[in-house]
């Protein structure tokens, strides 16, 4: 175990972080200035944990937790992209925490984003240097001038604590869609009450109510007619509740009329209209959902609901765990995505062509997206277009795949094939 891990700070060790009372009060001096909301958007309310929007959540969740993190070096020169291997690197790649790897730290951040509408990625062990050797998601409690109350789970209690942080030192990060998951949306109300409506007429249906109305023979204006009614009424529930299938008798010229026919399909056609709504403010759509979505739905489903999830995850990483030296070497926290893992066979290999072709990325570029190993041949990482490699074409007899063994190029050639030199 190396001397840094072993002279690691933990933030649960600072008695004054946990003691978030006696510190507001005494140290920041923020005993009235405080909100239990982001300062810059007013709550009308929680956010609703209905299983409507939790499948949506999910979702989001899942796809963007599947991108790759990347920490990279820009050089100002060439623009070319260094990869950093550093401990944050490891933190988001390899484990978060002792708890979880870095991918489903990922999904509980997206997810507890998506969620409360604002979390912060709090990080709980460093060393000397100000490494990041642990990150766990925070729930934010409190608002501060210049400090945050966050909830973190305490690896070392196995119990939930809260901490008083300076902003300064976690990434808070708001969701996209804080308006839209909220309790104010409108539509998201009109679902949910929609839905409440139907739950109530399936109970009702399945309780043994008929919901109709016993045409009688006679007339009920009358007080006797009318107790007379409540009587026969009274002796039809009895045979159904007394029979084995609910069945009662009728009398030759009664008569039943049903009255509930109608009303559950209105109902249903207003729930997957209000579905629709819904799901194109968030940018899903329900063949997203049940994985039946073509290319072009999937594309649009990335540019509107998942990239900007993992926007406001990386501009929120970049700005507290960067510091400004950094940022002015050229480093920076990106996310990126396959772009050939949901394409069939013979569209890879059609896209591998086009990118070969046009000198945008090399076979062993392309060999490493669809899991093969590097191939040894040093053109293997060269670039240039592998369909000009005949000497009678413009350029062929300098193209890289016209080099010999040793590396050089062979004699240029005149118009009918013969040596120049």
């Amino acid at each position: 175990m190396s001397s840094d891990i072993l002279h690691s700070i933990n933030s649960f060790s600072d008695i004054s972080n946990l003691d978030s009372s006696f510190a507001l009060n005494n140290s920041y001096g923020y005993s009235t200035a405080s909100t239990y909301y982001s300062p810059h958007y007013a709550s009308n309310g929680g956010f609703h944990k209905s299983d409507i929007i939790k499948s949506v959540i999910n979702r989001i969740a899942i796809d963007a937790s599947m991108v790759s993190f990347n920490h990279l070096k820009i050089i100002d020169a060439d623009g070319n992209q260094e990869p950093v291997q550093s401990e944050f690197y490891n933190r988001m790649t390899l484990q978060a925490n002792i708890d979880q790897t870095g991918r489903s730290f990922l999904f509980d951040l997206i997810w507890s984003m998506l969620d409360e509408g604002v979390v912060a990625a709090v990080p709980i062990d460093k060393d000397n240097a100000g490494n990041i050797l642990s990150i766990r998601v925070g729930r934010i409690e409190q608002w501060f001038p210049r400090h945050v109350k966050v909830s973190c789970y305490n690896d070392r209690t196995g119990t939930e604590q809260s901490l008083v942080v300076a902003k300064s030192d976690v990434a808070i990060i708001e969701s996209p869609f804080l308006t839209i998951f909220k309790n104010s949306n409108y539509t998201l109300n009109l679902l949910n009450n929609k839905v409440r409506l139907m739950t109530d007429l399936d109970n009702n249906a399945t309780l043994g109510k008929l919901n109709g109305f016993i045409k009688l023979p006679y007339g009920t204006g009358t007080t006797y007619r009318n107790a007379q009614a409540k009587e026969r009424m009274a002796s039809i529930e009895e045979q159904m509740a007394s029979s084995k299938h609910g069945i009662a008798f009728l009398e030759n010229k009664e008569e039943f009329i049903s009255a509930g026919g109608g009303i559950n399909n209105n109902v249903l056609e207003d729930v997957i209209k209000l579905k629709t709504d819904f799901y194109n403010e968030v940018g899903i759509t329900s063949r997203i959902l049940s994985g039946e979505a073509n290319a072009q739905e999937i594309n649009l489903y990335n540019a509107r609901a998942v990239d900007p999830c993992l926007q406001a995850i990386s501009d929120a990483f970049n700005v507290a765990f960067l510091t400004k030296t950094a940022r002015t070497q050229g480093h920076v926290y990106r996310f990126y995505r396959d772009p050939f893992r949901l394409l069939p066979i013979e569209q890879l290999a059609s896209s591998a062509d086009l990118f070969s072709r046009n000198a945008i990325m090399t076979p062993n570029e392309i060999r490493s997206f669809i899991g093969m190993k590097p191939h040894p041949n040093p053109l293997a990482n060269e670039l240039y277009n592998r369909n000009i490699s005949d000497g009678n074409q413009n350029g062929g007899t300098m193209s890289p795949g016209q080099m010999d063994p040793n590396g050089e190029y062979p004699p240029p050639v005149d118009d009918y094939g013969s040596d120049m030199q």
